[in-house]
């Protein structure tokens, strides 16, 4: 493996139990095995914490059978046990899964520990009824990705390091490629 360990957080509070969102976490998680693992030039060691009501701690998501979910999610996530464990582990990737149901004061508290931390966070919202204004409150709106687009969020390249700025259109991406392959011999001009 090479870079850093991605610390997945998964989401299994009450509100993850209503209309297949579980389902969908488990598809997130298996996506985000599989591109950890086969993910082309930087793989990833994914280190995965279910957070509900108890304590929370980091396990290593290894190869092999389907994901599961060893209990059935339940009451409210507590934000205390989830701050505690951020801070415990050295962590500089942060993935959250989750529906975003969060509450004002916990995501409150979870937005001020990721302002001031070294982490560079991203989510991916679970279920139709995600709540995208919570999460782009507490990560940067660049930053939440919808459950089909897991892979993407894998992508933990920093274009602020890199100097240069994401793409604000297709034709920025489209664009210099295009313009890069013009030839003078062009029988098309």
């Amino acid at each position: 493996m090479t870079g850093a360990p991605v610390h997945v957080v998964w989401d299994c509070s009450g509100s993850m139990d209503d209309m297949g969102k579980m389902q969908i976490a488990i598809d997130v998680v298996s996506v985000l095995r599989h591109v950890s693992r086969h993910g082309g030039v930087k793989a990833h060691a994914l280190r995965l914490a279910l957070w509900s009501n108890g304590p929370v701690t980091f396990t290593d998501l290894v190869d092999g059978g389907p994901v599961t979910v060893p209990s059935v999610p339940t009451g409210t996530a507590c934000m205390d046990s989830l701050l505690e464990a951020l801070e415990a582990a050295p962590i500089t990737r942060l993935l959250m899964v989750s529906d975003g149901a969060f509450g004002d004061a916990a995501a409150r508290k979870l937005r001020q520990w990721l302002r001031r931390s070294p982490v560079t966070a991203k989510a991916i919202a679970i279920g139709a009824d995600a709540s995208w204004p919570a999460l782009r409150s507490i990560f940067d709106r660049e930053s939440v990705f919808s459950a089909p687009d897991a892979d993407l969020a894998m992508a933990w390249r920093s274009m602020e390091s890199s100097g240069e700025h994401p793409p604000v259109s297709l034709n920025d991406v489209i664009w210099p490629t295009v313009a890069s392959s013009e030839d003078s011999d062009d029988d098309w001009n």
